[in-house]
């Protein structure tokens, strides 16, 4: 059986994409024995349909009886591995495991069977072996589902870190992200990694180049592994930084549905595919994140709108009170010059009056200084004459008495005079 006659099909839950050799359906097998020149054997074609575009891809190539057919009975969908003929022995043995189930949802663990691999979960020389058998999932649809079972792990973080380490490990030896720096960087989100878009981008781009589209991947598998590889980096982002769903949303719909979408340009075309979506969980959990988004932003909007008419009728209000404000600093200006020049004015007068008082008093102070000195002088010659009178041989005392009582009186005048003044 050559590669070529390989069909993608599409897990309707998960959205994995596995190939297979096409299993007829019973109808089929019916037209085939009616036709035995084969006329009604189709090859399926690998191109997208618009239901790959409205969903998170479910079966694009026919009922889920291909599906069936091409998976082992062991690992059927809602079959737990817990069971006595295949319970994981250690992690190694749940890894092998997980890629038999080629990309298919991972059943939940029992709460025994976790704590049993928390017990064995070092891989050890195991790891090379596993990493060997990772090697052979080319569309990467595996690691994704490794990480989502390593919520049932959050008891045990070295189980859960064993995990995450193989599947980092996983990832970084494909090709996809082993020749490319910028996707390594994003895993191991290191300094100037690239956003998720970047991401994606590189993701999409990757065979394209001469060299890519000589490897060994079919035009199929390498659209299911642009897919999943996308899908990938969506969860890293959610499970590894933190991310919240409404932004994981939003960097699926940029980077993934938005250019599938972006294919179908007719209504009719746009109708078909809304219609034919045939599992409604994917796109209704997508639905209801947008919704909620819609819902959240709508809120944010209108109470946004109510803080903007908020801030404009403070903001009239302050104006009003600003132009009140303005109109007295007006008056307040204007009662300030008028006081000033009034008390400018008062201070000419002041000062001018001033001038006269010291005019004045400077006279004043000239006619006593003038007489004052007069004064002393005719005082001095009265007591002169008085002294003279003592000196003589024959001292004549009442002259000088007579002299002093002058002198006596006159200052006693003047004294008065000085008071009053």
């Amino acid at each position: 059986m050559s590669k070529g006659r390989q069909v993608p099909i599409t897990n309707k839950k998960t959205g994995e994409v596995r190939f297979s050799e096409p299993v007829p359906s019973r109808t089929l097998r019916r037209e085939e024995s009616s036709s035995p020149d084969g006329a009604g054997e189709a090859e399926p074609t690998s191109t997208s349909t618009p239901q790959e575009v409205t969903s998170e891809p479910g079966d694009a190539h026919g009922p889920s009886a291909t599906e069936s057919a091409s998976v082992p009975v062991k690992s059927k969908r809602g079959e737990k591995i817990g069971s006595k003929d295949d319970k994981a022995e250690s992690l190694g043995h749940y890894i092998e495991y997980a890629y038999g189930r080629k990309g298919q949802k991972l059943a939940s663990l029992k709460v025994g069977e976790i704590r049993h691999l928390a017990n064995n979960f070092k891989l050890g020389e195991r790891e090379a072996e596993l990493l060997s058998l990772a090697e052979k999932d080319l569309t990467l649809a595996v690691p994704r589902q490794l990480v989502f079972i390593t919520h049932e792990f959050k008891g045990h973080p070295l189980l859960c870190a064993e995990l995450l380490g193989f599947v980092k490990k996983a990832i970084l030896q494909h090709p996809l992200f082993r020749e490319q720096p910028a996707l390594t960087l994003f895993i191991h989100q290191g300094d100037f990694c690239p956003s998720a878009l970047e991401a994606m981008r590189l993701i999409q781009e990757f065979g394209t180049t001469k060299e890519a589209q000589e490897s060994d991947l079919s035009r199929a598998e390498l659209d299911a592994l642009h897919r999943n590889a996308s899908y990938l980096v969506a969860v890293w982002l959610r499970e590894m930084r933190g991310r919240s769903l409404h932004d994981v949303a939003e960097v699926l719909f940029q980077g993934v549905w938005n250019k599938a979408a972006a294919s179908i340009e007719d209504d009719n075309d746009k109708l078909r595919a809304m219609t034919d979506v045939s599992e409604l969980a994917p796109v209704a959990v997508a639905c209801a994140v947008f919704q909620q988004q819609a819902e959240e932003q709508t809120k944010r909007a209108h109470q946004s709108a109510a803080e903007s008419l908020r801030l404009r009728q403070e903001r009239d209000a302050l104006l009003d009170e600003n132009e009140k404000l303005r109109n007295e600093l007006a008056g307040l200006q204007g009662e300030l010059e008028r006081e000033k020049r009034d008390a400018q004015e008062r201070l000419a007068t002041l000062e001018s009056s001033q001038d006269v008082k010291v005019t004045h008093l400077r006279d004043d102070n000239q006619q006593v200084r003038h007489r004052l000195v007069k004064r002393l002088v005719s005082d001095v010659e009265q007591l002169e004459t008085g002294l003279s009178a003592l000196r003589n041989p024959n001292p004549r005392v009442e002259v000088m008495i007579q002299r002093a009582e002058r002198v006596v009186d006159a200052l006693r005048t003047e004294i008065a005079k000085l008071r009053e003044e």
